[in-house]
């Protein structure tokens, strides 16, 4: 199955009620995917990579809520890809959601961009890792799938100001035993860290996403404006004494 990219700011928009050719409805044209690939590592671990292909126009950053079934998994942590890695320093959000009564909704939100003065990278790679522990074995017994879907999914670029990148496709994901692989060699987690995001019970909107990115942007800058204003003070300081 397939959603699609939209304005992700308005409140209460689905992925799926933009248009049902898989791209925006202004648009039937075809400016790269964002996609899911999954395999079990350590038994009851399951590693879910997010990979992007065929991505045309200078990437400055992407944001989505993935939907997973918190009865049969529950989100661990995740790993930096390399794809907006290669331009520079990116800047993250990753927060799976709770209901009220404090347990998993099911809905991993995910944001990452780069900063101006980047480099916005082009084509494909992998965006993120995401690993989730199985809390029953009945898929991997024949029972059931997992199902992973994309909701307020959004590529952006950056023309002067930021600009989303329309005609991306996201691919929702469903695996079932058959389809799964089983990677039993070293794979470079470690279930002693479970660096779980967990988030209070409240309603999030895609604009949240790009909210909290911008305050880490305007943070960073004013840490190193300050760095570099005290170290000029500090130097002219010394040239008095001197």
């Amino acid at each position: 199955m397939e959603t699609n990219s939209f304005e992700w700011w308005e409140d209460g928009a689905g992925a799926n009620d933009v248009a049902p050719a898989g791209v925006p409805a202004e648009t039937s044209e075809y400016f790269g995917r964002i996609y899911l690939e999954g395999e079990f590592l350590n038994h009851d671990i399951l590693e879910i990579s997010v990979l992007c292909d065929e991505l045309e126009t200078p990437v400055l950053g992407m944001a989505f809520h993935l939907t997973y079934d918190p009865e049969i998994l529950s989100f661990l942590r995740y790993d930096p890809g390399s794809f907006l890695e290669r331009g520079g320093d990116p800047f993250y959000l990753v927060m799976a959601m709770s209901d009220g009564a404090g347990f998993e909704s099911g809905e991993l939100v995910f944001g990452e961009t780069l900063r101006r003065g980047d480099q916005y990278p082009v084509g494909g790679g992998e965006v993120v890792k995401f690993y989730f522990q199985e809390l029953s074995g009945d898929v991997r017994d024949g029972v059931g799938s997992f199902e992973f879907g994309f909701e307020n999914g959004v590529v952006s670029t950056l023309d002067t100001v930021r600009q989303d990148i329309d005609g991306v496709k996201f691919e929702d994901l469903e695996l079932g035993s058959g389809e799964m692989l089983v990677e039993e060699s070293e794979s470079g987690f470690d279930p002693a860290y479970l660096g779980a995001n967990v988030g209070k019970s409240f309603e999030v909107g895609g604009w949240v996403v790009w909210v909290v990115i911008v305050c880490g942007m305007l943070f960073s800058a004013a840490f190193w404006y300050f760095f570099k204003r005290k170290k000029v003070v500090e130097i002219a300081d010394f040239g008095e004494e001197g």
